[in-house]
């Protein structure tokens, strides 16, 4: 007891006076300092410290208690799970206004079962998840998945979401005034078989979501996503596969205003967009089975190279390659779905997935010129940062161009 209330109280002060006024945090190892995250959590400074977790499966609910600290595990989520523990709880909850300085950074959440937001419950808080994967997580009602509820808005980047299940929003529930910005993320196989949002669920909000794919997705109403109330922003994004009794792709409800742009929304059941009455789906620069009103907007097969195995990356061929907004720019560091530059060649694709790895004359044809250029922009392992002009080669996405990226040129070489 005497060294948690001396860690609590007198540490943080002796970190700030040792460090000329700014606070030193320390990492602490799960297992090793402590046995469990939430004991970690419980003992971690807020704003300076730092939980990492080694690979393995903790069976545990964890709370973050509102402190502005890092939970991260060392191998990542293929490797790293969290369960819940069978308390009819999230496995996750960030429910005393946490900011985005919360993070919670590379674990798979598993096996939650609550009223809302099985695997992660955000109430009237705002954390970073990235690098997570939440699969087989359960709700009676709310966000299977994930329910972020309330003026907060978290930032969820890189995360995959499968196998969930709820009332509304199998994968994930955003509602009353909570919008999230959801980047590079994956929503597959989740259900709402009941209700609305078998992959995203959205009530009154107004989400940015960018770079994601929605397929094999399942509801009564939007299959990949439902809006009721709500205007999400939907960027570069693919919905493929998702099957409802109406909106197979997206639901819009009780007026409704998505603006969708670069996307493509092909192959779901039984329509693609269905907006109510009241709803109005402002759409540009997209592929939609059926056609779809609005400027630049196009009716042709995107030809996924294996939309049935969950590949939706395009093919040399797809209409869905230079043919989004030409005004398009992408933020600093912006990727695709994949890691890759958002624009590789000089004119965005439609879809979460921009073509042209290893095209650096961007024909559409990797060949012998492309390989010529690929050797002068190698610069062997750790030997970055890319080139101008050498982002189409970096096919690992892991900032440097070497022998590793010809690889995945060779898969695509023509000539």
């Amino acid at each position: 007891m005497f060294a948690t209330r001396y860690r609590a109280s007198v540490l943080p002060f002796v970190f700030f006076i040792s460090h000329g006024g700014m606070a030193a945090g320390e990492t602490f190892g799960i297992p090793g300092d402590f046995t469990t995250i939430q004991e970690c959590i419980s003992f971690a400074v807020s704003g300076v410290d730092e939980c990492l977790v080694a690979p393995g499966s903790y069976d545990e609910n964890i709370n973050f208690l509102g402190k502005a600290i890092t939970v991260r595990s060392s191998g990542g989520a293929g490797v790293t799970t969290i369960t819940g523990a069978g308390l009819n709880d999230s496995v996750v909850k960030c429910i005393s206004g946490e900011g985005l300085d919360t993070i919670l950074d590379g674990f798979t959440v598993t096996g939650g079962d609550a009223s809302n937001g099985g695997g992660m419950f955000n109430a009237g808080s705002s954390p970073t998840v990235t690098n997570c994967t939440f699969n087989g997580n359960s709700a009676a009602l709310l966000g299977g998945g994930m329910t972020n509820l309330g003026s907060s808005s978290p930032a969820v980047t890189n995360c995959t979401f499968s196998g969930n299940s709820a009332l509304f929003g199998g994968g994930m529930v955003n509602t009353l005034s909570s919008s999230p910005t959801v980047t590079n993320c994956t929503f597959n196989g989740n259900s709402a078989s009941v209700a609305a949002g078998g992959g995203m669920y959205n009530f009154e909000s107004s989400p940015t979501v960018t770079n994601c794919t929605f397929s094999g997705n399942t509801s009564d109403g939007g299959g990949g996503m439902s809006n009721t109330g709500g205007s999400p922003t939907v960027t570069n994004c693919t919905f493929s596969g998702n099957s409802a009794v109406g909106g197979g792709g997206m639901l819009n409800t009780l007026s409704s205003s998505p603006t969708v742009t670069n996307c493509v929304l092909w192959g779901n059941s039984p329509d693609e967009v269905f907006d109510d009455g009241s709803s109005t789906t402002v759409t540009t620069y997209s592929d939609i089975s059926g056609g779809f009103a609005g400027e630049g907007n196009i009716n042709a097969d995107p030809h996924f190279v294996d939309a049935d195995n969950g590949d939706f990356r395009l093919t040399a061929d797809s209409p869905c390659i230079d043919a989004g907004d030409p005004d398009f720019v992408p933020d600093p560091g912006e990727t695709d779905l994949e890691g890759h530059a958002r624009v590789l060649c000089d004119h965005v694709d439609m879809g979460a997935y921009d073509f042209g790895i290893g095209d650096y004359d961007c024909d559409h044809v990797v060949d012998l010129f492309d390989f010529e250029q690929w050797l002068a922009c190698c610069t062997g392992p750790d030997g970055g940062p890319i080139g101008s002009g050498c982002e189409a080669f970096d096919s690992d996405a892991d900032g440097d161009v070497d022998w590793f990226d010809f690889a995945a040129i060779q898969l695509v070489f023509t000539k």
